[in-house]
């Protein structure tokens, strides 16, 4: 598991060695073959290259879902005619695919670095559609990050007592402004549990 999107050059990646033989570089268990440079074999060398090159996953996506998004069906493929020409782009009468190389497990949450398994195709709006839940996933994640960090220092640690509000604003940074439009009530939705004695500390 990764979050980064590809590998790094070969250049930089150290190789391993086991009783003075250089090991496959992808799977480094098998030693190298002579033909293949720093590879036990094809698989190893494709498997590599797939988490290298961004336009070799895409070419292998189209060799095996020639284009269908796998969510709705959709066909991507698209029929470039001579009037939707434009300059330095490609030549009329060609077929171009509109497809997104979607990571099955966001990059951000470990997907990265993946065979050509953790792809899937996906056409454009059901691309949006998978990041704009990944952004929602992402913020709810922060917010119960932050939400955490402020009950804990709100509690205080065991053995000493709670923060007051003054020292949670000195401490954090936080700089409330004093608006109708809900910071009374979040403020006793966050202390109430305190106030009742139900969470003594969150550590």
């Amino acid at each position: 598991m990764s979050r980064d999107r590809f590998l790094p050059p070969a250049s930089t990646v150290p190789l391993k060695r086991d009783a003075g033989r250089i090991l496959c570089r992808m799977c480094r268990k098998r030693p190298a073959a002579a033909s293949l440079g720093t590879y036990c074999s094809n698989f190893c060398l494709q498997e590599w290259l797939l988490r290298r090159d961004p336009q070799l996953v895409r070419a292998k996506l189209i060799e095996r879902d020639n284009g269908i998004c796998q969510q709705c069906g959709t066909d991507t493929k698209v029929w470039i005619g001579p009037k939707e020409k434009k300059p330095g782009f490609r030549a009329p009468g060609e077929l171009r695919y509109t497809f997104e190389a979607h990571h099955r497990q966001a990059v951000i949450e470990g997907g990265g670095c993946c065979g050509l398994d953790g792809y899937a195709t996906l056409c454009r709006p059901c691309h949006t559609r998978e990041t704009v839940a990944l952004a929602q996933r992402l913020a709810v994640s922060r917010h119960r990050r932050r939400t955490l960090s402020i009950l804990e220092f709100l509690a205080g640690r065991p053995g000493q007592r709670a923060a007051t509000l003054d020292e949670l604003v000195l401490a954090t940074g936080l700089q409330f402004r004093l608006c109708a439009s809900g910071l009374g009530r979040w403020w006793r939705a966050v202390t109430s549990p305190f106030r009742c004695g139900a969470i003594r500390s969150c550590s």
